[in-house]
């Protein structure tokens, strides 16, 4: 079994006030094949990752994995958050944690509130993604159908040939998606009022997985 490192820290962004934390994992030796980071809804945090076993699960496959705790969240309550609840962050704030943390190209696994830093981020910096699994993310219905289609992706058949991956966690995908627009959709249909959030997370990590499986070159 591959020995995994970790660690805690904090990044001081210059749209915070106060540094936010993160907790980090990586192969213990060797150079991480993948970088992946984890956020989070309004009632949980970077712990949540730490202890379901996701951090420990993507190291022990080789990726480098930092789950942050948000503004005003989990230990960065102290960091203000650079928009409301239910308003676009600047795509600049997960561009600067990503650059900070060399994080790039990133994964970005992205539940619920967490859409409000990871779309105006992936649509704006698409090149600094490798993949994006949202999991329920809030704020899609903030870009139009002609935003969403100008990501480009690729069409699954086997194996993948372009470099982002959707996955979509959701009993309702975005409405304009279709099965000859291009798009992966590995769709797991889950009533998510009706399922625990640890099970979601448990689902999330089977996805990420499978993510850096399909996105791999």
């Amino acid at each position: 079994m591959s020995a995994v490192k970790m660690t805690e820290g904090s990044l001081l962004l210059e749209s915070c006030s106060a540094p936010l934390f993160y907790r980090k994992s990586q192969p213990s030796s060797g150079d991480a094949r993948m970088f992946v980071l984890l956020l989070h809804g309004i009632r949980f945090s970077s712990e949540n990752w730490l202890s379901i076993g996701t951090l420990e699960t993507l190291a022990k496959a080789g990726c480098c994995a930092v789950a942050i705790d948000l503004p005003e969240l989990g230990r960065s309550k102290s960091a203000k958050a650079p928009a409301a609840v239910g308003e676009l962050a600047p795509a600049g704030f997960l561009k600067e944690v990503c650059e900070k943390l060399n994080l790039v190209p990133v994964v970005v696994i992205s539940p619920s509130l967490s859409g409000m830093y990871s779309l105006p981020f992936l649509l704006e910096y698409q090149a600094l993604v490798r993949a994006y699994i949202p999991i329920a993310p809030i704020c899609t219905e903030k870009f139009t159908a002609e935003q969403y289609q100008s990501v480009k992706t690729a069409e699954c058949q086997g194996q993948v040939t372009g470099r982002r991956v959707w996955l979509m966690l959701n009993r309702s995908p975005f409405p304009f998606l279709s099965t000859h627009d291009g798009l992966i959709r590995q769709q797991t249909r889950l009533p998510t009022a009706q399922c625990p959030f640890k099970c979601l997370l448990k689902l999330t990590l089977q996805a990420s997985l499978l993510c850096l499986t399909l996105s791999t070159n």
